[in-house]
């Protein structure tokens, strides 16, 4: 498949995810591949993922996982 191709077939969501503080375009990647997003899915899962979920993808380490879900959930202090 040519690269254009595969670029031009990159999710909403995955773009929607490449905003959150702290994932980018890189880990938006990682966090498509294990939430499973793509044309038929919101981004729901990574917002109802725990701290704990972010930590255990690979490439997310834990004060990026503490960005993401901090960024989802608007304080550090309810970390699931």
């Amino acid at each position: 498949e040519p690269e254009a191709l595969r670029l031009s077939r990159c999710t909403v969501q995955r773009k929607m995810v490449a905003q959150i503080p702290g994932v980018l375009w890189d880990r938006s990647r990682l966090l498509e591949r294990h939430f499973g997003l793509g044309p038929t899915t919101g981004i729901e899962p990574v917002y109802e993922a725990r701290l704990k979920d972010l930590m255990q993808i690979d490439g997310i380490g834990p004060k990026t996982a503490a960005a993401i879900y901090d960024a989802l959930h608007g304080t550090r202090w309810r970390h699931r």
